[in-house]
Order: structure tokens, then sequence, then C-alpha cells
């Protein structure tokens, strides 16, 4: 089902195509499987109210924070929309009318448009705090913390 997600998403905007053809054919499977994962675990958890909103946020902020990863090599957080569309609809399609497909839509729009914000949250806190840990940054706060030093000794001499 990952797989198919990811094809349709593919169809739904052509730059996500652009950006798995340029990784190694088992990244791709290990993003479709881990997209299959994840849906199946926020799903297992729908039937206990009390865990749903704690469980699928955890996971979905899990899930996001993966594909911070994947940003240096072309990973735009706007795919996550066309993802999200794809999921929704082979959901759907999976349900094989079993249910009233209005009704089967709306659950499963509901249930991915929450699971999908969690997504966005993890991912931008992963975006955040790879910025603030790189290098060049670090480099300026010990810069900081040198020149903060050296005043203090500076002044500490010219006072004696």
């Amino acid at each position: 089902m990952g797989n198919q997600i990811i094809k349709r998403a593919c169809i739904l905007r052509s730059e996500i195509r652009v950006f798995l053809n340029n990784l190694p054919e088992e990244v791709v499977d290990e993003l479709a499987s881990d997209l299959y994962t994840f849906i199946s675990n926020c799903v297992e958890n729908i039937d206990d109210p009390d865990k749903l909103t704690l469980e699928v946020n955890t996971l979905a902020r899990a899930f996001g924070e993966q594909h911070a990863q994947l940003c240096s090599v072309g990973f735009r957080p706007d795919y996550f929309a066309p993802i999200a569309d794809a999921a929704i609809a082979e959901c759907v399609k999976l349900d094989g009318g079993a249910h009233k497909r209005c009704e089967t839509l709306l659950a499963w729009s509901q249930l991915i448009a929450a699971m999908f914000t969690g997504v966005r949250d993890g991912y931008y806190a992963r975006v955040r705090l790879q910025r603030r840990t790189s290098l060049p940054q670090q480099q300026r706060i010990q810069l900081r913390k040198q020149a903060s030093f050296e005043r203090k000794s500076f002044e500490g001499e010219m006072e004696q």
C-alpha cells in the first residue's frame, strides 16, 4: 500500500517523481514501507480515544522527523500535502465500497489530516534543531563566548 501511495503522489505532483528518481531504489522502498507502517500504527490506535491523540501525534512527529533528514537530497515539506491526498485516496480505494463512499472519505480525511499535522510539526521541529546545531552556528556561539571571556579578561587587567 505504501508503494501505491507513493505512485499516486508522483502522479499528483511531478516534482515528487523527480525527487524519488534521484534516490536509490532501496531508499524509495524504505520510504514506502515507513509510510505504510505509519498509517497502520495510527489505525491500530483508533479504538482507544485516550491513546489516539497522544499516540498518533507521537508517531506523526517521529515520521516527520525522519523526512527532515531528506532535505539535503531535495525533499520539500510541501510534498506532504500530495502524499496525504494520495494516502486518503488509496485508503478509500482499499475500502472497496464496503462502506458509504462519503463516510469513508470523511473518516480517512479527518484521520490523515490529524496525522499529517503532526508530521509537519515533527519535520519543522527537526529542521529547526538541525539548523541550531549546525557547525557554522556552533562556531558563532563559541566565538561569542570567547569574545565575552576575552573582554572580561581585558577589563579585569585594565582595573589592576
